[in-house]
């Protein structure tokens, strides 16, 4: 749980493109993940 809240804290430093480009690499389509968790 701890690397995830640090993780969480380390992309709200982030800048907004960087953020989108990472989205873009995992979940190019935009997908809905909701349902997978």
């Amino acid at each position: 749980m701890a690397l995830a809240i640090n993780r969480e804290k380390q992309l709200k430093q982030w800048k907004r493109e960087w953020k989108l480009d990472l989205v873009r690499k995992t979940n190019p389509d935009f997908l809905d993940l909701s349902n997978e968790f």
